[in-house]
């Protein structure tokens, strides 16, 4: 693989971008390792809409309103990193690449000895919805006013779904280990992993400590070491206040930084602080969406915990089956690969609760019954083990005026996209 320049000329340019925008994650990584002050500055932008729709073939014209419904559903979440790039569109400045690179914080003594919990997760540079990431039980199935992952994983999350794990042995044996364990959940983009991911957690937040991170490429808070390690460690802290906080506040005044800047640094903390807690459960969703020091540096945090031998600590990774976590997850005891059989179930689940949260749809259920039956079946048959595709063509099918024109999205639906 090589990078290449953009050429000189506007049909060099062109062709350049199509190639990048067809390209592999791979070549966007290494662009993103070769020119970091790009990234740091602000001057890189890629947007690259939400997997699980790659079957689709840039000839299947049928399929633009499907494209569009997943294009826009992915827009709405990036609306600060669509607003910088169109500034600076807008607004070209040249970039400070004479400053080094990555500029450092400016160091300072902290002028008081109170230390609050609050001066400790800035510090470490905690999301505020890592703080508190627990709906409360009257919010949990609340999803138009569910912020955070892991209140919106459970609030999109259907009754009587993810019950299959229970029934895999490589699953009961993690969850009844009496020592650390670790357990790797494999599988396409799609298929539900991250709502998977915070089921197991809570089920497991009633009767034990639960800390859990859900990865996300879109957003540069989530897609690093220290985005995961400094939040992690903030909900360790809620399951021993004393104990961790003590761990916390040591480091916090040695190193005299008005934010933590060190990785290694945050690796101390997270490693210590786990032994001062016993029988806790700790997810990572979508391991994969990390970049790529990120994913090196968190494998080898988790490998450590794994092999130490820490107070009993359940692992429990999610991401998609590529060759290369087999080999950095490779510590793992055990492994489910999730497969359609196993989503069978919950996709007629989601399906049909989908279109009973869909108030376009439940108006044509007082004329048009047999229709509304008729989209249920095609998005079933369609899914291929995939939740997306159902979830985007509902949004299509929304949108349309006429019940030929909502029958027309049905029939151009793609299908056989041959993830699994």
């Amino acid at each position: 693989m090589e990078t290449k320049g953009l050429g000189s000329d506007l049909e060099a340019v062109i062709k350049a971008c199509v190639e990048l925008v067809t390209d592999t994650e791979a070549s966007a990584r290494l662009f993103e390792d070769q020119h970091p002050e790009m990234v740091a500055h602000k001057r890189y932008f890629r947007f690259n809409v939400e997997q699980g729709l790659q079957g689709i073939g840039f000839e299947e014209g049928d399929t633009l309103n499907l494209m569009e419904a997943a294009t826009n559903d992915y827009l709405d979440g990036l609306t600060r990193q669509l607003s910088q790039c169109a500034e600076l569109l807008r607004h070209p400045s040249p970039p400070p690449y004479n400053k080094p690179y990555p500029s450092p914080l400016q160091s300072s003594t902290f002028a008081t000895n109170s230390v609050t919990i609050r001066d400790l997760r800035f510090w470490l540079g905690v999301q505020p919805e890592y703080e508190q990431p627990w709906p409360d039980s009257e919010d949990l199935n609340n999803t138009s006013t569910a912020q955070g992952d892991l209140r919106r994983n459970l609030a999109f999350r259907f009754d009587e779904t993810c019950e299959w794990i229970n029934a895999k042995p490589e699953y009961q044996r993690w969850a009844q280990a009496l020592c650390t364990t670790s357990l790797w959940i494999k599988g396409i983009p799609g298929c539900g992993k991250s709502i998977l991911a915070a089921s197991i957690a809570h089920h497991f937040h009633a009767t034990s400590p639960v800390a859990i991170f859900f990865c996300d490429s879109k957003d540069e808070t989530k897609l690093s070491a220290p985005g995961v390690l400094s939040n992690l460690v903030s909900q360790l802290y809620e399951a021993a206040p004393t104990s961790v906080g003590r761990v916390i506040e040591i480091e916090y005044r040695k190193s005299g930084q008005n934010k933590i800047q060190q990785t290694y640094l945050l690796e101390k903390i997270f490693t210590a602080a786990l032994q001062e807690i016993s029988d806790l459960v700790l997810l990572i969703d979508a391991l994969d969406e990390l970049d790529q020091y990120g994913l090196d540096v968190v494998c080898e945090v988790l490998k450590e915990v794994q092999d130490l031998c820490f107070p009993v600590t359940k692992l429990c990774i999610t991401s998609r089956d590529d060759a290369q976590f087999v080999e950095k997850l490779a510590f793992c005891n055990e492994t489910v690969q999730i497969s359609k059989t196993d989503l069978l179930h919950d996709l007629e689940i989601f399906v049909a609760g989908s279109l009973c949260r869909n108030n376009r749809i439940q108006a044509l259920l007082a004329v048009h019954q047999d229709f509304v039956q008729e989209i249920k079946v095609a998005l079933i048959n369609s899914s291929d083990g995939q939740f997306l595709l159902p979830r985007y063509t509902i949004q299509d099918i929304q949108s349309k005026q006429t019940i030929e024109k909502m029958r027309h999205v049905l029939h151009t639906m793609p299908r056989n996209l041959g993830a699994y």
